[in-house]
């Protein structure tokens, strides 16, 4: 049976430390008003101050430090009998699932896989720079190939784990304590590993490690067969230089130049230099920060976490079910006054990822439907029951009755005829035509075509080209003189008609029939058959081998998400890197699309977005 115990900032119970941690200053909680599972880390200045900075960043990919508490109450750390002055308390979210060591002993990532997880991992730890904070324990430990919660790994974890020092930069190693670019050294070490499988530098104390660094002749890739690896080969070299003038600058130069590699865009190399040794600084005793948190032995970084949390969640399970009946049972002030929270605080999301391919926000505007008819409507049944009681009262009454009868009749019949009209009964085949034909320009179909197939077929790029097939082309030349920025207009391509035009007008050339969405038209005919069918098909595309996210499931999530108010940026952005990686792997010749998503297509895919808001918004005044 377990103690009730002294609640963490009136919310966190800590139920037991970390394994591995020898100096009971991370602990394993139940958020007892959210009921998950928490991490909670004791530190005190210099330390707190980046960890707490990390407070707010939020990112698919990153486990969020969700609450930082000054002055905690040392009665609720079990194992902790003071703290000293100044101490913090930092809450992070605490995700289950087998850490990246763990699968790649199993099961090595490959290539491709690897720079793409290495690149999801750098747009986690930016969202962390961008708020001057510092992650300072990146490691194949630190990082879950697979966390329950999260739909795309990997995911990496905060709080939990001390830095190794095979993955410490050289300034650390000399006390400088964890930095961004500290950060940008692990990526570039942890890039390394995961390609070869070995680690670059040894050392069993901070001296040896940096004479590692100076001295060491790293293992170049030259042994590897793959395409573009000599160019992969210049990147991690370049990460882990010896001498930081040689590295990448920032977290946004290193994602700028594995998305490129990841493109296969062409990339200037430029022959290695070679490293120049400090002999100064190999006689120096390398000391590190007091306060720095630094593990050299892997065999002390514990690896029964997984085990741990699992006990969590049952001890969460149990103590979370109680809770509701417990509240449930009491008066709802009594919540408040033991210093409860009576609500659920909303799960913190993922802030917009890169945006390698989507440069702007896709969003649905907010779907209002105007109640005003309804009201009229509801205003004249009741005038008209009103009068006709008022007749069966006054009956044969006098001359005045009569009259206020008819004052109030007259004013009942004075109400907008277009408010009382009874909506006529439509086909409803050709309700759902129209609903169709009105998310393309007023003019696109020449003839009134049966687009029933729309609903029918379930092969989305069938029913996708049918539909480009039956629709009129409109010429580039009608277009009128307005036309965007220069910068956003793609080299041999038309820009599509402004947005102040008010319908979606997108340009195609003399020779195709294809609009110009590229790939955002799967999305455009799943979206239009969700919100026009009565019972939408089910999404199917092309299944595709190897690792990237199946088309399909993410069409079938937007197509889901455009029947709600609210952005899909972030969705979109998951259907744009799902098609980066198919092209990367060369998976893509399934599809008829040649290339990635070009900056026209997304203005034009943002434009169907605005037209189709607008379309439903005007369809739902109708209705009502």
């Amino acid at each position: 049976m377990r103690q009730p115990r002294v609640l963490l900032a009136s919310r966190y119970e800590i139920v037991n430390s970390v394994p591995g941690d020898q100096a009971s200053s991370c602990y394993f909680g139940i958020d007892t008003t959210a009921g998950r599972s928490v991490v909670v880390r004791l530190a005190a200045p210099p330390r707190s101050r980046w960890l707490a900075a990390a407070r707010g960043a939020a990112h698919r990919y990153l486990a969020s430090v969700i609450d930082v508490i000054d002055s905690p109450d040392p009665l609720a750390f079990p194992l902790t009998a003071s703290l000293a002055a100044g101490t913090q308390a930092i809450v992070a979210e605490a995700l289950r699932g087998p850490s990246l060591h763990e699968h790649i002993k199993r099961e090595p990532l490959g290539l491709d896989r690897s720079v793409a997880w290495t690149l999801r991992i750098a747009e986690a730890i930016r969202s962390l720079h961008s708020r001057g904070a510092a992650h300072g324990a990146l490691s194949p430990h630190s990082i879950l190939s697979e966390a329950r919660g999260r739909a795309i790994s990997p995911v990496v974890t905060q709080l939990l784990l001390p830095q190794l020092g095979t993955f410490a930069s050289p300034e650390r190693l000399s006390g400088e304590g964890p930095s961004p670019n500290d950060d940008l050294w692990a990526l570039g070490v942890l890039l390394y590993f995961l390609v070869t499988g070995s680690l670059p530098y040894q050392g069993d104390s901070p001296s040896a490690l940096i004479k590692s660094i100076q001295q060491t002749e790293i293992n170049h890739f030259s042994a590897m067969s793959g395409t573009f690896l000599r160019e992969l080969e210049v990147i991690v070299m370049r990460l882990i230089a010896p001498q930081r003038r040689r590295r990448p600058a920032s977290i946004d130069d290193v994602i700028d130049i594995l998305d490129r590699w990841e493109r296969r865009s062409p990339m200037s190399i430029q022959p290695a230099v070679p490293a120049v040794v400090d002999r100064n600084a190999l006689n120096q005793a390398a000391k590190l920060a007091v306060w720095d948190e630094l593990v050299l032995d892997e065999n002390q970084i514990p690896t029964n976490i997984e085990a741990s949390l699992a006990e969590i969640e049952d001890a969460r399970a149990s103590v979370y079910a109680k809770s509701l009946t417990a509240s449930a049972e009491q008066r709802p002030m009594a919540a408040v006054s033991e210093g409860f929270t009576t609500h659920r605080p909303s799960t913190i999301t993922g802030e917009p990822a890169r945006r390698r391919l989507s440069s702007d926000a896709f969003s649905l505007r907010l779907r209002r439907r105007p109640r005003w008819g309804v009201l009229a409507v509801l205003v004249a049944l009741v005038g008209g029951v009103v009068g006709a009681a008022v007749v069966s009262l006054v009956g044969n009454a006098g001359s005045p009755a009569r009259s206020l009868v008819k004052a109030v009749q007259q004013r009942v019949s004075s109400l907008p005829v277009a408010s009382a009209r009874v909506r006529e009964r439509v086909n409803p085949r050709k309700e759902q035509d129209s609903c169709i034909r009105s998310y393309y320009p007023t003019d696109a179909f020449a003839t009134d075509p049966d687009l029933g197939f729309v609903c029918k077929n379930e092969d989305l790029v069938e029913v996708t080209q049918q539909l480009n097939t039956l629709a009129v082309l409109i010429s580039a030349d009608t277009l009128d003189g307005n036309m965007p920025d220069s910068g956003s207009v793609v080299a041999n391509q038309r820009p599509a008609r402004p947005e102040s035009s008010g319908a979606l007008v997108v340009t195609a050339g003399t020779t195709t029939r294809t609009w110009q969405l590229g790939w955002y038209e799967l999305l455009a005919t799943a979206i239009v058959q969700r919100n026009c069918c009565h019972e939408p098909p089910v999404v199917k595309l092309p299944v595709t081998t190897g690792w990237c996210q199946q088309l399909q499931t993410v069409v079938t999530n937007i197509a889901n998400l455009s029947t709600k108010s609210g952005d899909i940026s972030s969705a979109v952005h998951a259907y744009d890197e799902a098609i980066t990686c198919l092209m990367s792997q060369g998976r893509h010749t399934v599809y008829s699309y040649k290339g990635v998503p070009t900056v026209l297509q997304k203005a034009a895919f943002q434009q169907f977005l605005t037209h189709a808001a607008e379309i439903d918004a005007r369809r739902a005044s109708k209705g009502n």
